[in-house]
């Protein structure tokens, strides 16, 4: 995860692949997470600094890259259950593969 990255997103794509990553590893840019206005843009690592031109996205923004991107629904912000649960404390790990 990269955060607050996203004017950075092209030169993060470029040094991840330069430092061994694939081409073809997922990547999504997520703008105002948890908020109505959440966007969400999903690529590769190639495609990324193209797929977030296109979209116009404005910072912030959250950059996820790998795998867990192959698991994510972007259209999750638009459900109206999503508003109505308590926000719980989580954990998160950091793998390197």
């Amino acid at each position: 995860m990269v955060m607050m990255g996203l004017r950075n997103a092209g030169h993060v794509a470029r040094s991840l692949i330069g430092a061994g990553r694939a081409a073809e590893t997922p990547a999504m840019a997520v703008f105002a997470a948890t908020l109505p206005t959440q966007q969400v843009v999903i690529a590769t690592l190639a495609t990324l600094e193209a797929a977030v031109a296109v979209m116009d996205l404005d910072a912030p923004a959250t950059i996820v890259v790998g795998a867990v991107v192959n698991l994510a629904d972007p259209t999750a912000y638009v459900r109206r259950e999503m508003w109505t649960l308590p926000l719980v404390p989580a954990l998160f790990g950091v793998t390197l593969t």
